[in-house]
């Protein structure tokens, strides 16, 4: 046992094997004590069939183990909760509280995350790389931090009777005149994507490369710990808000286009539904959407109002639903979804499929829709590279 830890100490964690030409078998480790009651993986994952998050103890060992099989490619991040307190009737809530407080880094993987908006406990997260990954899309530019840093403002909302934090990223050549107005980026899920990304860097080195054109960025956060949930599923009151209230507000401040075809809105998970909605609902004012595993499993008749008056067996993607019901808009869409977000869920469909769905009737009905599929899941670590990429793939010049 001494000398299997010892090479864990030496070549790291998790173990990585081949299986075929488009999995690697993966194993997680977690080196237990005599106290150790359970270890659960925590990662954004969801596979399907019997896969469990949960380690399994080798018996008259230490050793706290999952294997699993994973495309070729992938790159994700996890955490480990060990000794997670699991009540009989516990809810689905208080369960994600207790990994929450509990997720720590894989002390075996020396490989960490330290702005993962997602992680639990110290917000540390472990990378896992496997064979074939994608490269980075984007470097920072070399030498000082580029101007077009975060500013945060305030913003009033008489629509939705709140207020939020925005933070505006101005293009790294603003002192310069240009020939043409900034287009604009408004990107949903603000406080977790400047944790994540140095938004400012990527917006100048995507622009220094000539890979497009500059680009002001406005980072919408949410407005209380609980809004999201309200505001992000495709709420027409947040449509108002983005489209009458903080598009005047940019405009007034800031030189960027009048033009719909020159706005994207973007967000993951709901901020991918509420990005597509948006521009369902107001295609006069977000011409381009940027969708990284948008939750396109949402259905209000199944998943928004009281308990009593949902319909479990009501049909998923309410997106998909208006592009066929509604006139074709003049928008662009850019969708994007993870390999390892294929399973189906208490939910419903899972968002790989989802996602996969509202691209073919996007395309029935005329669209322009750009899909990209990743090798990862419901994670930040992909999200990054994945709106570089949707940036360019919209960019008109």
């Amino acid at each position: 046992m001494a000398q299997f830890w010892a090479r864990i100490a030496r070549d790291g964690a998790p173990l990585v094997e081949p299986l075929d030409a488009a999995r690697q078998l993966v194993t997680f480790l977690w080196r237990g004590t005599d106290t150790t009651r359970n270890v659960r993986l925590f990662w954004s994952v969801r596979l399907v069939g019997t896969d469990t998050p949960w380690l399994t103890r080798l018996p008259g060992t230490d050793i706290w183990y999952k294997t699993t099989r994973l495309p070729r490619g992938t790159r994700l991040s996890y955490q480990f909760v060990p000794d997670l307190d699991v009540a009989a009737g516990q809810s689905r809530d208080a369960l994600r509280r207790a990994i929450l407080a509990g997720a720590q880094p894989d002390p075996l993987n020396s490989r960490q995350w330290s702005n993962d908006p997602s992680a639990g406990g110290s917000g540390v997260a472990s990378i896992l790389e496997l064979d074939g990954a994608p490269r980075p899309s984007w470097q920072p530019l070399p030498g000082p931090r580029p101007a077009g840093a975060l500013t945060w403002q305030r913003v009033t909302s008489a629509t939705l009777d709140n207020t939020r934090d925005v933070a505006v990223v101005r293009p790294a050549d603003a002192g310069r005149t240009t020939a043409r107005p900034w287009r604009l980026l408004v990107l949903l899920d603000g406080e977790s994507y400047a944790r994540a990304v140095d938004v400012p860097a990527m917006l100048a080195a995507l622009a220094a490369d000539g890979r497009i054109a500059p680009t002001m960025a406005v980072l919408v956060a949410n407005a209380t710990s609980t809004s999201r949930a309200d505001e992000l599923t495709a709420n027409p009151r947040f449509t108002r808000f983005l489209a009458d209230e903080l598009l005047p507000w940019i405009r007034a401040r800031h030189p960027v286009s009048a033009a719909a075809r020159d706005v994207i809105v973007a967000g993951s998970s709901y901020g991918g539904l509420a990005a597509t909605a948006a521009a369902l609902e107001r295609p006069d004012a977000f011409g381009n959407v940027i969708s990284l595993s948008g939750s396109f499993w949402w259905a209000p008749e199944r998943d928004a109002g009281p308990p009593a008056s949902r319909n479990p067996f009501a049909e998923a993607n309410a997106m998909a639903q208006r592009v066929i019901a509604w006139p074709r808009r003049d928008v662009r869409f850019y969708l994007a979804a993870g390999l390892l977000e294929a399973g189906t869920t208490d939910e419903g469909s899972g968002i790989l499929d989802t996602t996969r769905h509202l691209r073919d009737v996007l395309r029935l009905k005329g669209h322009d829709a750009i899909a990209r599929e990743f090798a990862g899941g419901h994670d930040y670590l992909a999200w990054i590279d994945r709106l570089a990429d949707g940036l360019v793939a919209l960019d008109p010049h």
